[in-house]
């Protein structure tokens, strides 16, 4: 049901929808057959139930990404920031932000395409649209609905899985060769496998310098579980250096690991160089996690406790098992420290 009217030297039409609520609108048609021709394209939506208000199809790019920032704020998500650059540059390609939600599916593919060609990897790539898609989720949920469905976009194939490992006479010349204000960095994920966010954000209240052992609040993982680790031998005594060095030249830094008393934000330049000279190119940081994996499965660590110092998520197969206490943490921890004795042994041996 609608028909047309003209208000002033423009025509208008009006039209109830499948839910019998009245609209009218104008694009300022001065023709009365261009009305009646809208007119017709809102009666078949409606009468195929593809007319979700008017208001949804306004909804532009810019107010969905709101979205998707807002939650990530308020949830307060370790990947922020680097949320807020993809939308950055999402919001170029989508004209500046200003194009309808309701076409930005049909233009993704070519966005993969403008991505692919400036050599991003798959997995990279489906990092700027698992945050499309949630965009898209968030205006679906909103009250009233900003967008009228949850588009299909399917994720590319990642092929790239790495299996980087660091030998321990590999560490051990990559410590040498690194920055002083990045060694202790390397020591902690080496022997506990915790990931680099992780790592970089460890302040001294979860340090106790007694004991050597480290908690990782649930608001620093990324899978919100709070953690515990230790660092014994003369790992340990790493540990007491760096403190030592706090305490005398940069007593107001509260972060652990440090570049002259500022958290350390970035150090790709610095690591790729190091490895380089170390001997082993195109090492990440995130190898460090398999390798502590590996060295505690060949020290004889249970998988459990592996599973629970690194924060891996837990297979089904071990749920009924109880968790681990501190002790056998330490026990864990100390089995690590006598494998890596033996193989610094066995390095000695061959030179």
């Amino acid at each position: 049901m609608g028909g047309t009217y003209k208000r002033g030297k423009y025509w208008w039409i009006w039209y109830k929808d499948q839910h019998g609520q009245r609209h009218a609108e104008s694009k300022k048609w001065t023709l009365k057959r261009d009305a009646e021709k809208e007119l017709s394209v809102r009666e078949v939506q409606i009468a195929n139930h593809e007319f979700h208000g008017r208001h949804i199809e306004e909804t532009t790019f810019n107010q969905i990404a709101a979205l998707l920032i807002e939650d990530y704020k308020i949830n307060k998500k370790r990947s922020t920031r680097a949320t807020e650059n993809r939308v950055t540059r999402m919001k170029k390609f989508f004209g500046n932000g200003k194009m309808k939600a309701i076409c930005v599916p049909s233009r993704v593919r070519q966005f993969i395409l403008d991505c692919q060609a400036e050599d991003l990897s798959n997995a990279y790539i489906n990092r700027y649209l698992s945050a499309l898609k949630r965009m898209y989720a968030l205006g679906h949920q909103r009250t009233p609905k900003l967008v009228a469905e949850v588009p299909h976009i399917s994720l590319l194939d990642e092929n790239n899985i790495r299996s980087g490992f660091f030998e321990h006479g590999e560490y051990l010349k990559l410590h040498a060769e690194l920055p002083k204000y990045l060694r202790l960095a390397l020591t902690i994920s080496y022997i506990s496998g915790i990931r680099e966010g992780e790592n970089f954000t460890i302040e001294l209240e979860q340090v106790n310098f007694i004991s050597g052992t480290i908690r990782l609040r649930q608001v620093d993982t990324k899978n919100k579980q709070p953690r515990v680790f230790y660092l014994t031998g003369k790992y340990y005594e790493e540990l007491l250096r760096q403190k030592e060095e706090l305490d005398t030249q940069h007593p107001e830094c509260r972060h652990l690991i440090h570049n002259e008393g500022k958290p350390v934000k970035s150090f790709k330049a610095a690591w790729k160089s190091a490895c380089v000279r170390a001997g082993v190119p195109g090492r990440l940081f995130h190898d460090l996690r398999r390798t502590a994996a590996r060295n505690m499965l060949a020290a004889g660590v249970p998988e459990k406790q592996i599973m629970q110092i690194g924060g891996w998520k837990t297979r089904s197969m071990f749920d009924r098992y109880n968790i681990v206490n501190e002790e056998n943490l330490k026990k864990a921890s100390d089995s690590v420290i006598g494998y890596l004795a033996e193989q610094e042994a066995a390095i000695e041996r061959k030179k």
